[in-house]
């Protein structure tokens, strides 16, 4: 084969690659990064669409050193995905067991924080909340409209099903779940796991955007064969 030849060949197989496997996961990282722009709490991260290429032929066609990466990261999403969902169980049944001891005529139920605001309402999850790291009325004090006003209620869910009940948060209701809410808080601060996704979360993001950088010059390197 001519250096010619070679070269064409080289291009070729270098856009055949962009075209399987750099561009789709570019798109993929392009779709997810700005989804956790500007986020200090850990969020889900993971990695499908490189999993769908390792189900192909194309996963054989691309260099090892950077299949190797692609792998290892993969991998880290799947241990941070498990950890994130221990999480958010350990976060689900402390405020489970929590409202038990806040509301001890409630037995089995999931506290959930309603904002009632022009006729509509907005539900957070305590749970979610816990992991954000912030009261569900602070998010809701700093979602609210100037001409806007808001009723605030806890709700009591049966965990089992059936009709819960309805408290507004006033009073002693409020002071009661603050409470609680400072004690589900302290539970999720001294948990290992919460801890290392705290660590970990920052790292994956910029290991994305590494890689998103890589998938960049790689899909621009065929127009300089």
């Amino acid at each position: 084969m001519c250096r010619q030849e070679h070269r064409i060949w080289k291009r070729e197989y270098a856009l055949r690659n962009t075209e399987t496997v750099y561009g789709p996961l570019f798109q993929y990282a392009d779709a997810v990064l700005p989804y956790h722009a500007n986020v200090i709490f850990p969020q889900s991260i993971a990695f499908h669409k490189w999993d769908e290429i390792k189900r192909t032929y194309q996963y054989l066609t691309i260099d090892d050193r950077f299949r190797d990466r692609l792998d290892a990261f993969s991998r880290k999403t799947e241990i941070y995905g498990e950890r994130f969902h221990k999480v958010r169980q350990f976060a689900n049944n402390t405020a489970v067991e929590e409202t038990t001891i806040a509301f001890p005529s409630y037995r089995e139920v999931y506290p959930q924080f309603i904002i009632k605001a022009d006729g509509k309402e907005s539900h957070y999850d305590i749970s979610e909340s816990l992991i954000r790291q912030e009261p569900p009325y602070i998010s809701a004090q700093k979602h609210k409209k100037e001409d806007e006003t808001h009723e605030y209620f806890i709700t009591l869910n049966p965990i089992k099903g059936g009709k819960g009940s309805v408290l507004i948060y006033e009073g002693d209701i409020k002071r009661i779940f603050d409470e609680m809410w400072d004690r589900c808080h302290k539970r999720m601060e001294q948990n290992s796991d919460v801890q290392t996704l705290r660590k970990e979360y920052p790292e994956m993001i910029e290991e994305m955007q590494s890689i998103r950088k890589e998938l960049i010059r790689r899909i621009q390197e065929p127009w300089k064969i």
